[in-house]
């Protein structure tokens, strides 16, 4: 007897597919991670670099029960319930926090967390966010936009504390292709990073570097948050449906192709209870 979840992640051209049991010893080896799509970089783990056209088990992470899994443009992070992160793929952004900018094309695993607890991560096109229960939270990769919150604009290849936002009681992280959105267990979030369409809800389109509270909601609590390349969507316990950021291709759900630069309320969603969101590059859903 055993019950089982399946989590699909997919991000560009590859797919990643962890599936995870509650089971007896004789059926840990059920546990793994799969992966298909394009293989350029590593970015399936497999060893090569080489296209996979239906699931195929990552053969090294076998047996290992998963936290979860996190996709970026061209890397991957894996985190497992013993607290190891993994991570595979393009690593000329740094995004893997491996320490250097080559490429893995089998899951490497990454230093800097030893003794840490993993809560969760959260990547985007070029960079990578670690938190922790301890309140810590990490970034790596690309930062000429301020994506990592460190306060410049200074790429890292290395997990690399964000000490703004360091004792704060993290409830989650999105990333898009350049900015981060970080929201709070209890009530409040934050964003930085690239800010030139109005992704980071300051009513401003310039780039942050550092975390900022996004006006507004002080008081309220998210209960989560998902970015495409340049938009955020967020949604609150009283169930209200933010988005802001761009909107060309009506993927901020306002009726129009207008870009916004603060938060705003999805009209079409009110009265609604919601279970979720996802967002691609250009285009949201909405789940209730």
């Amino acid at each position: 007897f055993f019950s089982a979840f399946v989590r699909i992640f997919a991000v560009g051209l590859c797919t990643v597919l962890e599936i995870s049991h509650t089971m007896s010893p004789q059926q840990a080896e059920a546990h793994g991670v799969w992966s298909f799509g394009l293989g350029s970089y590593g970015r399936l783990g497999h060893g090569d670099t080489a296209n996979q056209y239906a699931p195929t088990p990552i053969k090294s992470l076998k047996g290992k029960s998963l936290g979860g899994v996190a996709a970026g443009g061209d890397h991957c992070l894996i985190w497992t319930a013993e607290n190891e992160l993994y991570a595979f793929g393009r690593g000329s952004s740094g995004a893997m926090g491996v320490g250097d900018t080559n490429n893995r094309v089998v899951p490497t695993l990454v230093s800097g967390l030893k003794g840490k607890e993993i809560a969760g991560c959260a990547c985007g096109q070029s960079h990578s966010i670690v938190w922790t229960t301890d309140k810590d939270v990490y970034a790596t990769g690309t930062s000429k936009e301020g994506a990592l919150g460190l306060g410049d604009t200074t790429s890292r290849p290395s997990l690399t504390l964000i000490r703004a936002l360091s004792g704060k009681n993290i409830g989650g992280v999105a990333c898009g292709d350049a900015h981060t959105i970080v929201w709070m267990a209890d009530k409040g979030v934050y964003s930085f990073g690239q800010g030139r369409y109005g992704q980071l809800g300051n009513a401003e389109s310039a780039n942050v570097t550092t975390p900022m509270a996004i006006p507004g909601f002080a008081n309220k609590k998210i209960v989560g948050a998902v970015c495409g390349g340049s938009h955020t969507i967020m949604w609150t316990a009283e169930n209200e449906v933010y988005s802001f950021g761009y909107g060309k291709n009506g993927q901020l759900g306002h009726g129009d192709s207008n870009n916004q630069d603060r938060p705003t309320l999805i009209a079409a969603m009110k009265d609604r209870e919601i279970a979720g969101a996802a967002c691609g590059a250009s285009h949201s859903m909405i789940w209730t």
